[in-house]
């Protein structure tokens, strides 16, 4: 079965006919008639109920006609897309993110990009940190916005620091540090420690895991597979998280952040990019990122060590 046979399945459905479907592609009856046939002895079911001069779906017919459909949809939307970029109508650049934080400027950063560049299409793509940086070696995303731990070592991936955000302690608004500011890092070795499995990105796991051990204790963990879920594991109070404070998005009325006494821990957040990547939208939008992170950089509260 290709795309041709599904085209005239749909025709045929549409139109009530063989002879009208055969007209309309320019083939015979008896081809259209047998290309059917052929496709219900594929599929093992009849897809049309023939009564003398009439023709129409039986209920399986109907089914496989309301998939087909789509699929015939899609993919023609598709070559009409594809056709436009060709001849330059339209350009796409595809941003991979991996987390609730990106929300947090994405929005702000993509909608001055438009502004500035109306013709481009901005398409994003969430995964986790080792899969996005995989998406980029293979050119599935353009650029993406990721902590730096888990690109370092590729020599490959160009890599532009954005901003450098301490590190605090995410808890529920039902927990006894919810009451305070300030902690010392020590206070946390006997709480559960909700964190996004090794899976998500592994340099990132055992820097998160030698900063609690540089703090003097070994985390008790609860590992989970992304970090909306590590928010609201933290908000129904099953656990507490470690979070880079700039960089995480989430409802004050469930959470509360508390910083950490004397604690040097902090998260390099970048946008990067593959070196051999031709797409000439790039430095464009590396551009617009870095200008929304400088000013961010430079309104973020100025805090005193606590």
């Amino acid at each position: 079965m290709n795309f041709h046979n599904l085209k005239i399945f749909i025709d045929v459905a549409e139109l009530g006919s063989f002879t009208k479907a055969a007209q309309k592609n320019y083939v015979s009856q008896t081809a259209v008639s047998l290309q059917i046939a052929s496709m219900e002895k594929e599929l093992g079911f009849p897809l049309f109920i023939r009564e003398k001069n009439e023709i129409s779906l039986t209920q399986a017919g109907k089914a496989f006609y309301d998939d087909c459909s789509h699929i015939v949809f899609h993919y023609n939307h598709a070559i009409r897309h594809a056709t436009e970029v060709a001849k330059g109508k339209m350009k796409i650049i595809r941003v991979g993110v991996t987390g609730p934080g990106d929300s947090v400027f994405l929005p702000e950063i993509a909608a001055e990009f438009n502004q500035q560049y109306p013709g481009v299409q901005i398409k994003l793509d969430k995964d986790t940190f080792y899969g996005i940086k995989n998406k980029l070696k293979r050119n599935l995303v353009d650029v993406s916005f990721n902590f730096a731990y888990d690109l370092l070592s590729e020599t490959e991936i160009m890599v532009e620091k954005l901003i450098e955000s301490e590190v605090v302690l995410l808890v529920s608004r039902y927990h006894r540090f919810a009451q305070l500011d300030c902690i010392n890092p020590i206070e946390v070795a006997h709480e559960k420690i909700i964190m996004v499995s090794k899976d998500y990105g592994p340099a990132n796991f055992e820097h998160m895991m030698q900063a609690r051990r540089m703090d003097g204790y070994e985390p008790i963990l609860e590992l989970v597979e992304s970090a909306e879920t590590l928010l609201m594991y933290v908000e129904m109070n099953q656990g507490v998280a470690f979070v880079p404070e700039l960089l995480f998005q989430y409802n004050p009325r469930h959470c509360k952040t508390v910083r950490l006494k004397g604690s040097r821990d902090t998260n390099e957040y970048v946008i990067s990019w593959m070196r051999s990547n031709k797409n000439d939208l790039i430095p464009l939008f590396i551009e617009k990122a870095k200008t929304y992170f400088q000013q961010l950089g430079q309104s973020a509260d100025r805090k005193e060590p606590c």
